[in-house]
């Protein structure tokens, strides 16, 4: 099964260090050279051209011109944000020199029509590599070793690869360079000129008859200097105009201009806010301002559309948390239509966030009222107060005025496209969630249809486990650990899993034309996370529970059963290397059982049986060793491993392991995203409408702190249940730390502590405060006239344990700290 990279592993061998890179060929520029590479850049060969490019990027102009549009996006400032807020993980990116290169190498594809930029994965980020554009082979999707070569190393599709521009666009510096090449020829021919004509010629006389003084004179003349010499005689009438270069050259200086201007009308489309040219009216410059901003305008737009599209898909296959989020310029105002404020303040409105009604008339440009002009009125009956009963504020009466535009992005038709009816199975019913940005990064029914699986798939596995075994061995301490161990994991993969496949399906929404292809690729990607791989892992969870169950009963049976055997099922299904293992018998404390102890693959259906000492005489301990580690060196068994098997599962207490996670990262990636969820995200009332609902108040104790734990503690630990009858420990450490100095108070709470523990109103898993690990049980239990708060987690991998109880405070922020993450059981949805 494939799963989502995390952001930890790297490319294994990057491109970039498999290029033979040369030095930019500086050959004479003339027009039949732009020709030439122009005709062979038709024919998909771009080496020439880009070597052309590469030298005339020397000019002053030119560069000078570029650099303005890629500085107005470097320079400007960009922001990711999610519906909760900006993150800050994503803004140390944006605040990296990487990050700064990207953006440059994003508009650079729009001057040389392609960029294909190479990520490289670390710790702290990522590093930027340009692959050289002489290498390129857009028309194959390929990048040559040598420069020359026709074909070269597929990239696209590569997940470290993201490729900005069109195939066939060869960018804006193809019509900027014959300017450049008439400018830079232009500059030879001048300098020639000014060489010949520019300086004034010396005139030299000489008696007419005395040719020693010819001779002599000559040789001076030519000792004086490089600039031009007559020696004549006296009285010859001989005339020299003065030297040209007050007004002989200026077509020269014309040619040059009209080139100039040229170059940054393709480049910048106008002149006058780079160039000083003729001093116009102050409406020229303004219009040309105009032009530069549009320009920049367009970049923006460019740049933000190929990060939101191509990067951010990108970021999130190597688990960063940018799902939901979109990066934009801010400061611009250009990200948001009129349309999508309006949504951001209804919704803040239906969020109970306060939103000034200036605001609204600013969005809406409808001119706010002077006092005594008349106004339209609401057209429906007249509504209470806002604090009356069944009364509409006015924000509401504001949206309820304006007609709901249609969903952006993939859906182009009505909205009744985006309504679920009666008909609508489960798959349509997530993919229209997502349409209508219900589940930006998670969804409450995905999640629970599929953990619900999967804890059906492990019980169901789990009591079989004990077939055979039950009446011999007796119900164990350690499964309650085990059983919310595994729990724990089957909710960690669920949570992980569906963050995936509503990433992908948002990838697919935004990435989709119409609501119909929309619908199209959310088929196809509903089926493989829905059924294909579902399958495959509800019969994981089953193999693994049963083979758990059994092992914790043989494990207890160790002396009755030393020996272990290993069997298959038998049928034609079985992998030949797992057939070469049945029959295969080894000690109980084998290590060899913590690599083969199955299921050791995908499908695996094998399983271990018991053997007493006197079964196992015959046995040849050696050969059932080399049996075992023949197995090791199968490519069977390495690829499993690399699957995340070869381990035993069962010590683990794990259904998937790390390797097998949709997100690896669990703790600081996922958890970032789960920890977001509240109350709202489950449709759950406020604090204060449970507390309403409920009809008992809390149970006080009345004793003392030592009487209440005298009575009840064995061997140091009072020994209570939870809702599902599992044992939880409260230790006398933690005890005496929550009962004593400022936690004194607390002891009233202990009867509401054991009732919340065995009958609570909600469960949650997230993580403890100031920890990363995702395994806290938070338990709540609502009175009418307190709320108490149990948490407990798994202590040292040997018991559940009470951490912490106190009554919850009535502040929203401290509670909505605590209603956060999964929920994993709501009392009065089960009912």
């Amino acid at each position: 099964m494939e799963k989502i990279v995390a952001k930890e592993q790297e490319a294994p061998n990057l491109l970039i260090n498999q290029i033979t890179v040369k030095p930019v060929s500086r050959k004479t520029s003339d027009i039949d050279r732009w020709r030439s590479a122009l005709k062979a850049a038709d024919r998909g060969k771009r080496q020439q051209l880009y070597a052309l490019y590469d030298d005339l990027l020397i000019d002053n102009i030119l560069s000078d011109a570029i650099d303005q549009r890629i500085e107005a996006i470097t320079n400007a400032d960009i922001t990711f944000t999610r519906n909760d807020g900006p993150e800050e993980e994503i803004d140390n990116l944006i605040r990296s020199a990487a990050f700064e290169q990207l953006l440059t190498e994003i508009m650079q594809a729009k001057f040389w029509g392609i960029s294909v930029v190479e990520f490289e994965f670390t710790d702290s980020g990522f590093v930027v590599h340009s692959l050289p554009r002489r290498h390129l082979r857009p028309q194959f999707g390929e990048v040559a070793v040598e420069e020359n070569d026709e074909r070269g190393i597929p990239y696209r599709g590569d997940n470290f690869i993201l490729e900005v521009g069109n195939r066939d666009d060869l960018g804006l510096i193809l019509k900027a360079a014959p300017f450049v090449i008439y400018k830079r020829n232009d500059f030879g021919d001048w300098a020639q000129y000014a060489e010949v004509f520019g300086m004034p010629t010396q005139v030299f006389e000489y008696e007419t008859f005395d040719e020693a003084a010819r001779v002599e004179l000559t040789k001076a003349a030519e000792e004086c200097g490089g600039r031009p010499i007559v020696v004549v005689p006296k009285g010859s009438g001989f005339h020299v105009e003065p030297g040209a270069a007050s007004g002989d050259g200026e077509v020269f200086d014309k040619l040059k201009k009209a080139c100039n201007e040229e170059i940054l009308v393709g480049i910048l489309g106008q002149t006058l806010t780079t160039v000083q040219g003729d001093k116009g009216a102050r409406s020229l410059g303004e219009v040309h301002m105009q032009v530069k901003e549009a320009k920049h305008k367009s970049d923006r737009r460019f740049v933000q559309r190929i990060l939101n599209t191509l990067f951010v898909p990108i970021l999130e296959k190597r688990g960063f948390p940018v799902s939901g989020g979109s990066f934009s310029f801010p400061e611009q105002g250009e990200t948001l239509t009129s349309e999508d404020r309006m949504s951001l303040a209804e919704r803040a409105a239906r969020l109970s966030v306060p939103v000034p009604q200036s605001h609204i008339y600013e969005i809406t440009g409808i001119p706010q009222p002077e006092p005594g002009d008349e106004v339209v009125e609401p057209t429906e009956p007249d509504y209470p107060d806002p604090g009356e009963s069944g009364g509409r504020n006015w924000m509401e009466r504001v949206f309820g005025f304006f007609a709901e535009a249609p969903v952006t992005g993939a859906t182009t038709g009505e909205r009744n496209d985006l309504a679920e009816t009666g008909n609508d199975g489960f798959d349509t019913r997530l993919a229209k969630r997502v349409a209508r940005g219900e589940a930006r990064y998670f969804d409450r029914e995905l999640f629970d249809h599929t953990v619900s699986r999967l804890l059906n798939a492990f019980h169901a596995g789990w009591r079989n486990g004990r077939v055979g075994l039950r009446n011999s061995i007796e119900y164990g301490t350690a499964d309650d650990v085990v059983l919310t161990a595994m729990e724990t994991n089957l909710y960690h993969f669920s949570a992980a899993k569906t963050l995936t496949e509503i990433q992908q399906l948002n990838q697919a929404y935004r990435a989709s034309r119409s609501f119909e292809e929309y619908m199209e690729r959310a088929a196809k990607i509903t089926d493989t996370f829905n059924r294909h791989w579902a399958r495959t892992e509800y019969d994981t969870a089953g193999q693994v529970a049963e083979s758990t169950s059994t092992y914790y009963r043989l494990l207890e049976q160790n002396r009755l059963f030393p020996y272990w055997e290993y069997r298959t099922v038998g049928d034609d299904k079985v992998r030949e290397e797992h057939a070469a293992l049945n029959g295969l018998i080894l000690p109980a404390n084998d290590p060899r059982w913590r690599k083969i102890y199955p299921p050791n693959g995908w499908g695996c259906r094998c399983y271990v049986v018991p053997r007493m000492r006197h079964e196992v005489e015959d046995v040849d301990p050696a050969e059932m060793q080399q049996r075992a580690d023949a197995y090791f060196e199968t490519g069977e068994f390495k690829t499993a491993a690399a699957q995340g098997f070869g381990v035993n599962r069962a010590e683990l207490r794990e259904i998937f392991t790390t390797n097998q996670q949709y997100i690896r990262k669990f703790p600081t990636k996922a958890a970032k995203y789960l920890n977001r969820l509240g109350a709202t995200d489950y449709d759950l009332p406020t604090v204060a409408k449970r507390q309403a609902e409920t009809v008992s108040d809390l149970p006080r104790y009345i004793g003392t702190a030592a009487d209440w734990f005298s009575e009840r503690q064995r061997d140091g630990s009072v020994v209570l249940t939870d809702r599902l009858g599992r044992r939880v420990a409260l230790s006398e450490k933690t005890f005496r730390t929550h009962t004593t100095g400022s936690h004194a108070g607390r002891v009233e709470y202990l009867r509401a502590m054991t009732e919340t523990l065995s009958d609570p109103d909600e469960v949650w898993i997230n993580t403890e405060k100031g920890k990363s690990a995702y395994d806290n049980y938070t338990l709540i239990r609502y009175y009418r006239d307190e709320v108490v708060v149990v948490c407990c987690k798994i202590a040292g991998g040997k018991v559940n344990e009470v951490k912490s109880w106190f009554p919850l405070a009535v502040k929203k922020t401290v509670q909505k700290h605590h209603r956060r993450g999964l929920l994993i059981y709501n009392k009065k949805a089960s009912r």
